[in-house]
């Protein structure tokens, strides 16, 4: 990032749904790998990744409640690009919507 010159911010919900999906599986993945390391066996291990990825990602959502000195609050996420670009990449005013690809 260039501290002389604020990032530019895109708004392109192709390439967010893009980088969302990757960021939603690496969730997933993340999850899955530290119940495995914790000893969840085979049979358990699917349903309980998906439904602990589902629960996060609806929190990052703004499917849940969340208030800043007792006034709610949207988590909007944004993908940052490296130079040359210096982007920020945003869905746009609404919240994301990962919990719909956790399970992509």
């Amino acid at each position: 990032m260039n501290p002389d010159r604020p990032p530019s911010i895109a708004v392109d919900s192709d390439r967010y749904e893009a980088y969302q999906k990757r960021l939603a599986r690496r969730i997933v993945m993340a999850i899955r790998s530290s119940l495995e390391e914790a000893g969840i066996g085979d049979q358990t291990l699917p349903s309980l990744a998906a439904h602990i990825s589902f629960a996060v990602c609806a929190v990052i959502d703004g499917c849940h409640e969340l208030e800043v000195d007792a006034q709610p609050v949207l988590p909007v996420s944004t993908f940052s690009e490296p130079q040359p670009n210096d982007e920020r990449l945003f869905v746009g005013c609404v919240g994301s919507y990962l919990q719909e690809d956790e399970g992509t």
